[in-house]
């Protein structure tokens, strides 16, 4: 480990390349790009072939340690993060789940074999430019491949004016995506401002693909990152105030800056690629709202375990308990990173996560104020800074696709090309301990890797066979599945729904006791998780044994209180046994799952209001209490269900209710004239459309449609046997206040009919179609008073200039071709 010669400039001269080094780079390398082609994500199925391999570069890299030179800043580094392992490692056992806990890990191992594999495979300068460069590729052949299949729907969302498609590519969340492109990008930037010549326009144009790629993600969180990390870039570069510094922040920013002046002038002067900017803008579920509510009550999680933690990887299992009632989603993750470790690994855990993100940071930093590749070092630094403000925003560490960038970007932080001079080697009393935990954490990665890639395989094989209903086969790679990985509660689920299917069919209750046995090993390996106690749950009860389905449940609401899924699930459980209201009551609270829940509680209100008169009601004024837009909802979703029933009291009570509770309902209020009237109760009825035609309309379209069939059907009334006289002033009053509405003349000229003034019942549509030429409803009613009065060829006329306002109107098409064969016969 001694010193390399020094050049006469003060600059060290280039040690000669090791092949072990470049094995290193070469194997970090297609880790990370290979964990690009797996369908990666939070909500994807586990990498098992990317674990694997992150267990075996850490051997490697373990290996390489102990023949190549680490600097002191890569060993403390790669130390911090090994002790943050091993701290997530003791909180597993004592955590929500031991099973979530190890892939985390593995994950982490994956991460620090990646970083250690660029901090080490680049200890030349042309091996660095070719690792970034190898990743820069890899991430512009990502973006074009997914930029040129999305685009068709790109442009049709231009073209018609629809909501742009957000890029996802093979990721699950395109905001995941940004990471890898955001790292990318910013590396491109480095190369460029560090390699003037023939790769200046190559370089120049991945940029611009990536630059366009970040965007059609909309991730907000990727885009902040990203100008946070161009300012980096720049900043670091400016900062050394000689001439490379200048010139290479020109030449790295200037492509970038360029096209993303050029977006800002498209959005200006096109409306369709102005929608770029709607895209990075547009809110989505989960809001800044949500964020900063995970944040809050995300402190009361670690309040309970502030040493080890919930376990790597059982986020969402701690902040279940203390999700408040204004976040109606599920929350996998927290959306912010450091809040992530903080629940996950506790203080000490948060502690040594910032010491794995800023000593890289800070080294980079160093490196670009006074080394002899200042582009290199400060694209390192922006694309670390990048992922760390996008992680306080979004999530980068779950996802090990991101991971394993991000811990390159760090490893290429800590590279002992960037120095100006050869860095002090770490002590082999450090580095062999060093590279020994870091073999066994290796090894153990590996292990668990493997057994995970035999696993998934066997338990798709097993989801293959029950496809094909070949239920003892899939039971047997179910159950050869669980042997591998007996900490899996998938696998003890799995293996109990095929049991409970072979016990349906063949009518074994030994096979339904089994399936629930397995059901409740898999709650016992995992406590806290809601899909598995709800599983276990279900078992029971379809076990004919409700009061231990419902006591799982019960146990399960003190750990998730404000969980949609559980109070369906009790709802079931008092379907079975007969307690409608309960049933509706819980039920009512999981509402927001989706819309069809609502209509599901009103089938509940609805029973219980016809078999207990009174009951249903108080229901509803109840949820409307609570839930005034869902409450409505419900309400309305049982009134229609009693229309078909056609139980004329239940039906008048809900409607009742209904107008008490929302006074500018005009539907509701004209539904229950109309049931008046159908019962012979013509007074009350008629007094009732006249109220509804006396009074504004309530909001929306529907409601100005009812109050218009009430005036109608209350003016008809008073034509038949009532009094013209009053629907007369009644219509005239209206028209008095919206004179242009051509459907009030139509009637006021039905009224003048009944009298016979039909002059006066012309000059009344007359007047009307001066105001408004178009309308249909005057020519029509015009072309009818001609028609009657013989007048064919002044009706026609009439009939097809309203045809040409609405050329698709039947009724008027039957009218002209009625009167073309009167007059030809």
């Amino acid at each position: 480990m001694s010193d390399s010669p020094v050049s006469t400039n003060g600059h060290r001269r280039e040690p000669p390349a090791r092949p072990e080094s470049l094995i290193l780079l070469l194997g970090a390398a297609l880790l990370a790009t290979g964990a690009l082609l797996v369908h990666p994500g939070v909500t994807a199925p586990r990498p098992s072939l990317v674990l694997a391999g992150g267990g075996a570069l850490a051997i490697l890299g373990a290996l390489a340690a102990l023949r190549l030179a680490a600097n002191r800043s890569l060993a403390l580094s790669a130390l911090a993060w090994l002790a943050l392992i091993a701290w997530g490692a003791t909180g597993a056992p004592t955590g929500l789940d031991r099973h979530l806990s190890e892939v985390a890990l593995v994950s982490w191992v994956g991460g620090l074999a990646v970083m250690v594999g660029f901090g080490l495979g680049t200890q030349v300068i042309r091996f660095w430019r070719a690792g970034a460069l190898l990743l820069v590729l890899a991430a512009t052949a990502l973006a074009t491949f997914g930029l040129w299949t999305t685009m068709p729907s790109i442009l049709q969302a231009m073209a018609t004016g629809q909501s742009l498609p957000r890029l996802a590519i093979t990721f699950t969340n395109p905001d995941c995506l940004s990471v890898v492109l955001g790292v990318a990008l910013l590396l491109a930037v480095g190369l460029t401002g560090a390699v003037p010549g023939t790769l200046t326009f190559p370089l120049a144009a991945c940029s611009g693909v990536l630059l366009s790629a970040v965007l059609f993600t909309g991730s907000r969180a990727g885009v902040l990152g990203l100008v946070a990390g161009l300012a980096a870039y720049g900043g670091l570069l400016l900062a050394r105030r000689d001439e490379s510094g200048r010139r290479s922040a020109v030449l790295g920013l200037a492509p970038t800056f360029l096209l993303a002046l050029l977006l800002l002038l498209s959005q200006m002067l096109t409306p369709a690629l102005g929608r770029w900017g709607e895209l990075v803008l547009q809110q989505d579920h989960q809001g800044m709202a949500m964020r900063a509510a995970v944040v809050r009550d995300g402190l009361k999680c670690v309040a309970q375990r502030p040493w080890l933690g919930s376990g790597p990887g059982t986020f969402h299992l701690a902040f279940q308990e203390h999700r408040p009632t204004g976040i109606r989603a599920y929350v996998n993750v927290a959306h912010n990173d450091y809040m992530q470790i903080l629940v996950e690994t506790g203080v000490p855990g948060l502690l040594l996560f910032a010491v794995v993100l800023g000593l890289p940071l800070l080294r980079a930093g160093r490196c670009a104020l006074s080394g002899p590749f200042p582009a290199e070092s400060a694209a390192a630094a922006g694309a670390g800074v990048a992922v760390a403000v996008y992680a306080t925003l979004n999530f980068a560490l779950p996802v090990p696709a991101d991971l394993l960038w991000w811990c390159a970007a760090s490893g290429l932080c800590l590279s002992d090309s960037l120095s100006a001079h050869r860095p002090r080697g770490a002590s082999l009393l450090a580095v062999a301990p060093a590279a020994l935990m870091l073999a066994l954490c290796g090894a153990g990665a590996l292990l668990l890797g493997v057994g995970m890639v035999r696993a998934d395989r066997l338990a798709a094989a097993s989801d293959a066979l029950a496809r094909t209903l070949r239920w003892e086969e899939a039971a047997q790679a179910a159950q050869a599945a669980l042997d591998l990985e007996p900490r899996n509660p998938e696998h003890h689920l799995r293996l109990a729904r095929l049991e409970e299917r072979q016990g349906r069919l063949d009518q074994d209750p030994e096979k339904l006791n089994q399936a629930r046995g397995r059901a409740e090993a898999a709650h016992r390996l995992s406590p806290s998780n809601l899909p598995v106690a709800l599983e276990f749950s279900r078992l029971s009860r379809e076990a004919g044994d409700v009061q231990a389905a419902e006591e799982i449940l019960m146990q399960m609401r003190s750990k998730a209180p404000n969980d949609l899924r559980l109070e369906a699930e009790l709802a079931g459980v008092h379907l079975r046994r007969g307690q409608l209201p309960e049933a509706a009551r819980a039920l009512w609270r999981s509402t927001p799952i989706n819309g069809s829940v609502a209509r599901n509680v009103a089938v509940l209100v609805a029973a219980i209001e016809r078999s207990q008169a009174g009951q249903g009601t108080h229901l509803l004024r109840d949820f409307v209490a609570e839930n005034p837009e869902e409450g409505l909802k419900v309400t309305r979703e049982t009134i229609t269900l009693l229309k078909f029933a056609r139980e004329p009291a239940p039906l008048e009570r809900a409607l009742k209710l209904l107008i008490e509770l929302d006074p500018g309902d005009t539907c509701a209020a004209l539904g229950l004239a109309d049931m008046e009237l159908s019962q012979g109760r013509s007074a009350e009825g008629r007094s009732r459309l006249a109220r509804i035609a006396t009074t504004p309309a309530g909001p929306g379209e529907a409601n100005a449609a009812c109050q218009r069939r009430a005036l109608e059907r209350y003016v008809a009334l008073e034509l038949k046997d009532g009094d013209p006289a009053q629907a007369e002033k009644i219509l005239l009053e209206r028209l008095a206040d919206r004179p242009w509405e051509g459907w009030i003349r139509v009637l006021l000229c039905d009224v003048k009919m009944a009298r016979g003034d039909v002059s006066a019942a012309k000059d009344l549509l007359q007047q009307g179609l001066r105001r408004r030429s178009t309308d249909v409803d005057l020519l029509t009613r015009l072309g009818d008073l001609y028609e009657k009065q013989g007048a064919g060829e002044t009706a026609m006329r009439y009939y097809r200039d309203a045809l040409r306002v609405e050329p698709k109107n039947a009724r008027l098409t039957q009218k002209i071709r009625r009167l073309e064969q009167k007059q030809a016969r």
